[in-house]
């Protein structure tokens, strides 16, 4: 849980991805459906390498979403999907819903214009 979490952060600031990605493969194997991990997963992925990664990370950020709307990770994995696509005026929509659930998101204060 939180725990997983604080250690991630760490790991994502310091660019090591990739430590992030195993952590969270082993987290969700104790706990398949918690939104929360499902959500940081994503995250991780389209930060590692987002067109690669988009199906995934698509499909665990719906998935986070359905299960908790009130989290703000997935909204911003949404909108870096959709920049990747080119279509900025939908991921500036989904950062903006991001802010409206997590005023402190510092990803979707990033990059929202």
């Amino acid at each position: 849980g939180r725990k997983v979490l604080d250690e991630l952060e760490i790991l994502r600031a310091t660019g090591e991805h990739s430590v992030a990605i195993k952590l969270l493969k082993d987290a969700l194997r104790s706990n398949p459906n918690d939104p929360a991990l499902k959500a940081e997963m994503a995250m991780s992925m389209v930060l590692t390498d987002p067109r690669a990664n988009a199906r995934e990370a698509q499909r665990l950020a719906r998935e986070a979403r359905d299960a908790d709307a009130d989290l703000a990770t997935p909204y911003v994995v949404l909108g870096i999907l959709l920049e990747a696509l080119g279509d900025a005026d939908r991921a500036q929509k989904m950062f903006r819903a991001a802010l409206a659930r997590d005023p402190e998101c510092a990803e979707a204060h990033r990059r929202v214009v």
